[in-house]
């Protein structure tokens, strides 16, 4: 007994626990990992989850009078130079996790946006937070903002998609049981409710939450108990005069541009780091470099501020702009990074300011909302979309090397052995951003800790440029790129390129843009804000030209589409010029011819679709802001029908299936061999983009879509037959009478908005990195295609049956719940791509 007691009593449990496994094991199949259904503690479900913590946080889950016992934290609450930091279990431990979204962020008050972001009626602006779920404001039709749960009150579906968006003139419909509302979130229809007892219509409406601005930023709040937030801020709107004071220029300015990351780590080291200086030479030597900084002096409310001199703007780099002092015109003189408790930072400079979100979705999981903010006099500029685009470049790599750091710390503190470190002056604002915390956090806290009257440390301006501090920084990390290998690391993946905004943004390249699905993605790359650069072969070929003119024209311009001739897929560097200073490349362009006009297959099909995605990774591979390339691939690359070993007709394919029956043999492709050739263009060319990544290992990322036959409206110019990509000529020959029978067969089809959607969200998702995506909507056989033509078009001589008198044929299945869950990607259905398609040949006259 008395062996006993000197072991640990969470020792004790967590050996008890695992015994509890093991006996289990002996009469079930063990998976080799704890069984969490064999405990009865969190700890072990936890340690399940390779991720998640390994030390004490597991045990003080199960107590949470030791988790939450105050003296655990006297350290923490000494003055800043006493002072230590929180311990590990503050980052992992799932109980005080959610503790924090009950007393920390439900009474909390959320930025979710700027007033001139939903400028029109039914515009709006979507989020879903952890602690009280999806929420929405919309404009009304009376020019008010509304804010309300986006839960339908009939079964509790999300209404509105997160972001920013504008719902159907209609309203917003639900789209569970297509239930619609009014903008003001009364309910408007509620289809199949007549017989219902008791109900009616006008009595409900979305739950309302409670909403607020202060100069066109607009906040929601899910308690009903808060304070105001004009109290919640205090005298901000006083210290912070130039920016909101009752002149300020905050409510004459617009938000130009957004950007999102998802970063894998708790919440509070992001937070924490924006609250302090001391890393600036650190994480962002490179970059940023050092910075002086200073506390706020005492003010109200529950924020705080390190102010930061300079004698400019704080947003370019030190090496932008050739050192011309004010790139935009100023309407203030000193910069300070503002922290809204509990985790909102918005940035004031000279000449623009900036807001962060950081909204947790975990405990190792956050999400981080950007917006960027400008006065409108500002954005009216000539020079405003290029001195833009070098300030986004600036945040970009900013919060990258924030974010990088912050991940670390989260590998970092889950270590056995770590112990909280002591503050140094800096520190200031970290110090009393914890304390903060503490006073939500610790029962018989409330009100023990007032930011704005803080212990301070005098008035100095600290800093960390000091030679010292610098030669050292120099030093390490010569030795570490000398001893060690960055590249080891797990990479962070890399920030969402910008939502739908309405903004000139980040600068993009696409290849291929002429082409069927080059059209749409750059004309929805346009309507999302970015600069487009389109690499073409011939830029003087007016005919394939004028469509891009045209979306050109209606995009305002040469500052949104910049067309780069030249470009030749056989000619490596040629692809230079069209990438330099892009973030995202889409690489589009390959041959997809598979009939007569295809002689020599390897040379006009394969040659060009594998040289050229080497060519154009290589020129990518020179420019050092680019982060992803989105390749278009195939599900020919996939698929494999017919050629040397066929799959069953009815096989379910997924993303980790690869043609191997299109191969040549002895150097000719199976019949039909321009089809097979295709296809294992495709194939070739994909895997040379994995293979380049795998072994040069580039600076970017890259995601492959895999679209199968894509359909529906025609942004070419279509003069004749010839204009027609593949896939629309084949419904073409079915329309006019040109097939007298029915392929063979099945394949999946997509609409061409979905495809150039797709690639959007590829570049967005910081998760597609390294992915390869399915996207493909239903999968049909070409009866069934033909059965919807003849419903469509009455009277075409849509062909009935198969050569060989078939009437039914087996279906392939492709599966695209990756792309649907993880890029949430929804399809157009088929017979709505099929009416648009058959609607564009009657357009352009081929129909008619």
């Amino acid at each position: 007994m008395a062996e006993t007691a000197a072991i640990p009593v969470s020792v004790q449990r967590r050996l008890q626990h695992v015994l509890q496994h093991l006996a289990k094991s002996k009469v079930s199949s063990c998976s080799g990992t704890l069984d969490t259904s064999a405990c009865a503690g969190e700890d072990i479900e936890d340690l399940g989850k390779a991720s998640q913590r390994c030390h004490s946080a597991d045990a003080l889950d199960e107590d949470e009078k030791v988790l939450f016992d105050p003296q655990r934290f006297a350290e923490t609450q000494k003055p800043l130079l006493e002072a230590s930091t929180l311990p590990s279990e503050c980052y992992s431990s799932r109980k005080w996790y959610l503790r924090e979204l009950s007393r920390v962020f439900m009474p909390a008050w959320l930025l979710v946006g700027r007033a001139d972001e939903v400028v029109e009626p039914g515009s709006y602006l979507a989020v879903d937070t952890e602690w009280g779920g999806p929420v929405v404001v919309c404009r009304g039709r009376d020019g008010q903002l509304y804010a309300f749960a986006n839960v339908c009150a009939h079964r509790g579906a999300k209404i509105l998609p997160d972001g920013r968006g504008k719902a159907s003139p209609v309203g917003m419909t639900c789209p569970y049981h297509a239930w619609t509302y009014e903008f003001n979130g009364t309910l408007k229809w509620a289809p199949g409710m007549e017989s219902s007892k008791s109900f009616e219509e006008s009595h409900v409406r979305l739950a309302s939450v409670r909403l607020d601005t202060l100069h066109g930023f607009i906040f929601v709040c899910h308690s009903k108990e808060a304070k105001p937030l004009l109290e919640v801020l205090g005298d901000l709107p006083e210290k912070l005069a130039p920016w909101f004071g009752p002149q300020g220029t905050v409510k004459d300015m617009v938000c130009v541009q957004r950007r999102e990351y998802q970063v894998p780590c708790n919440w509070k080291f992001i937070m924490e780091n924006t609250c302090e200086t001391y890393h600036t030479a650190v994480v962002h030597k490179g970059s940023l470099g050092p910075m002086k900084s200073s506390p706020m002096g005492p003010h109200s409310g529950d924020w705080d501020a390190v102010r930061v001199p300079t004698e400019r703007s704080v947003v370019p780099l030190p090496t932008d702009f050739e050192g011309e002092r004010f790139p935009l015109p100023t309407f203030a003189d000193h910069s300070n990074f503002v922290n809204i408790f509990p985790a909102l930072q918005i940035n004031v400079t000279w000449d623009c300011i900036w807001w962060m979100n950081i909204l947790p979705t975990g405990e190792e999981s956050t999400r981080i909302q950007m917006g960027f903010v400008f006065p409108k006099a500002t954005v009216q500029l000539d020079r405003f979309p290029s001195v833009l685009e070098r300030y986004l470049h600036r945040w970009h790599v900013a919060v990258s090397e924030d974010n990088e750091i912050s991940l670390n710390q989260q590998r970092g503190v889950r270590s056995a052995f770590r112990v909280p470190g002591r503050f140094c002056q800096l520190e200031f604002g970290t110090h009393n951003f914890d304390n903060w915390l503490l006073s939500k956090m610790l029962d018989g806290r409330a009100g023990a800790w007032d930011p704005g009257q803080r212990v301070f440390v005098g008035d100095n301006v600290f800093s960390n440029d000091d030679k010292h501090m610098l030669d050292l920084v120099q030093d390490s990390l010569e030795k570490l790129e000398v001893e060690g290998d960055y590249k080891s690391f797990p990479k962070l993946q890399r920030p969402l390129a910008p939502r739908n905004t309405g903004a000139k943004g980040v600068q993009v390249c696409v290849t291929g843009a002429t082409g069927f699905i080059g059209l749409h993605l750059v004309k929805q790359l346009l309507e999302g804000g970015y600069i487009v650069k389109v690499a073409v072969r011939d830029a003087s070929n007016e005919r394939k030209m004028a469509p891009l003119l045209a979306l050109r024209a209606h995009a305002a311009g040469q500052a949104c589409v910049n067309i780069i001739g030249g470009c030749n897929a056989l000619s490596p560097g040629s692809y230079d010029e069209a990438v330099a200073d892009c973030e995202v490349c889409f690489h589009l362009a390959s041959p997809f011819w598979m009939d007569d006009r295809i002689v020599d297959p390897a040379k006009e099909l394969v040659a060009p679709a594998e040289q050229g995605t080497l060519n154009v990774l290589g020129s990518c591979s020179k420019v050092p802001c680019m982060r992803r390339v989105v390749i278009t691939s195939s599900f020919g690359a996939v698929m494999n029908t017919g050629g040397n070993s066929p799959w069953p007709p009815d096989f379910h394919y997924a993303e980790k299936h690869w043609n191997i029956t299109s191969a040549p043999v002895d150097g000719r492709f199976p019949d039909p061999q321009n089809v097979h050739a295709y296809r294992w263009s495709k194939t070739i060319a994909e895997k040379a983009a994995w293979d380049f990544v795998a072994t040069r290992k580039p600076h970017f990322d890259i995601a492959a879509i895999l679209p199968p036959m894509v359909l529906g409206g025609n942004l070419q110019k279509l003069t004749s037959t010839d204009d027609l990509n593949q896939s629309s000529l084949m419904i073409f020959k079915m329309l006019s009478g040109q097939m007298p029978h029915v392929s063979p067969g099945s394949v999946g089809f997509v609409d061409v908005k979905d495809v150039a959607r797709a690639h959007v969200l590829a570049a967005q998702s910081p998760r597609a990195g390294g992915q390869r995506y399915l996207c493909s909507g239903t999968a049909q056989t070409w009866l069934q295609v033909a059965d919807s033509l003849r419903s469509l078009f009455p009277g075409r001589p849509v062909p009935r049956t198969c050569a060989d008198g078939s009437m039914t044929q087996p279906c392939v299945t492709i599966d695209n719940t990756k792309i649907r869950s993880e890029l949430g990607l929804d399809f157009i259905p088929l017979d709505q791509t099929l009416r648009e398609q058959g609607e564009a040949f009657i357009r352009a006259g081929l129909l008619s």
